[in-house]
């Protein structure tokens, strides 16, 4: 095989772009969304994540329970009953309508009298030092806290505990781990 030394270097360089392909918002985004799918979740938010599904579980536990309390006993129809009987919810609610709860706290909250108070507290912890102690006992916490791994550790047992309970709740109404779902 024969190289062709007649051909310009502008010949050659025609077949191949030189500049790098421009991509688009869309491919950017696909490349993130592959790399983040990738990315090994720390230990504190694996634990978060064992700690939010055996909360889910033990929610779906209670329900299994009341609810087979409740078609045992029928609870709710009788407390349907009684509200029906006696008027207890549009009294109640009427009550509170009258009270505006709501509103009073939300004017008590937003006066000048609390706004006031607020900045007067907010500057005394300012001069004294207690703000800047705080934080400064807030960061040696979590220094501890990530040379310990002390939240992780804690959220994995509190989790293996809410799912004890979970399963046991379960198999006191019958519920097998695959029936939830």
């Amino acid at each position: 095989m024969a190289i062709n030394t007649d051909t310009s270097k502008d010949e050659m360089t025609d077949e191949i772009p030189l500049d790098t392909p421009v991509q688009t918002q869309e491919e950017d985004d696909e490349v993130d969304a592959l790399l983040d799918e990738l990315k090994e979740p720390t230990q504190q938010e694996a634990a978060v994540q064992k700690l939010k599904e055996s909360t889910l579980k033990l929610g779906s536990a209670l329900q299994n329970v009341s609810t087979d309390i409740d078609s045992k006993l029928g609870v709710s129809q009788k407390a349907r009953n009684v509200d029906t009987n006696l008027g207890i919810s549009a009294t109640v609610g009427s009550f509170l309508g009258k009270l505006q709860i709501r509103q009073r706290a939300y004017d008590v909250a937003n006066s000048e009298a609390v706004k006031s108070i607020s900045d007067t507290v907010n500057d005394t912890l300012e001069k004294t030092g207690v703000k800047s102690a705080v934080v400064d006992g807030t960061q040696k916490i979590k220094s501890l806290d990530d040379e310990h791994k002390i939240s992780s550790s804690t959220a994995d047992v509190i989790a293996g505990g809410v799912e004890w309970v979970a399963n046991g709740l379960n198999s006191v109404v019958g519920k097998s781990k695959d029936q939830e779902d």
